[in-house]
């Protein structure tokens, strides 16, 4: 784990932000990494692996009644 350095009274003066409220230290812009939404991926996978299980379980079915022979 990195060592995490408190920042002094006196260098809070090498803090800034920008007109887009990005923020900078000494001038050099600090780049943050945002989060990526995996929400709408994530359903649309369970859906699909949740019907796809589905049409398994109903061709099995159908297998065991003689069907599809």
């Amino acid at each position: 784990m990195p060592e995490i350095k408190s920042i002094t009274i006196d260098e809070v003066d090498n803090l800034g932000l920008d007109e887009h409220n990005n923020l900078y230290w000494l001038g050099e812009r600090i780049h943050i990494k945002k989060k990526i939404e995996l929400e709408g991926y994530l359903n649309t996978a369970i859906i699909l692996g949740g019907l796809s299980t589905l049409v398994v379980a109903i061709i099995e079915v159908l297998r065991f009644f003689g069907y599809g022979k």
